[in-house]
């Protein structure tokens, strides 16, 4: 069987060319980005999205936090496992 998705470097990249990103808390989320691109973040057992790769950069250097604290690494690069299992499918090594 063919995987949606291949393996580019560092990145998860779906058929139409999106690459994987995860968010870390276990919600949906929704972004908005300067360009005016919009993306949600679905929960299936973890967050992530798809995103163009126009604008991967821009959603990984988004800041996150309260109380006047930001920090980045609310948005990061998904390993395959990691879509596998937001995807329902098989593991890797198990």
């Amino acid at each position: 069987m063919t995987e949606p998705y291949t393996i580019s470097g560092d990145r998860i990249v779906n058929d139409k060319g999106e690459v994987a990103i995860g968010y870390y808390q276990p919600v949906q989320k929704r972004i908005q980005l300067r360009n005016a691109h919009a993306y949600i973040f679905n929960v299936n057992y973890v967050s992530m999205g798809w995103i163009l790769p126009e604008d991967v950069t821009e959603v990984l250097a988004m800041p996150f936090g309260c109380c006047g604290k930001k920090k980045l690494g609310a948005f990061f690069l998904v390993n395959e496992n990691y879509v596998r299992r937001f995807l329902n499918l098989e593991l890797k090594g198990r």
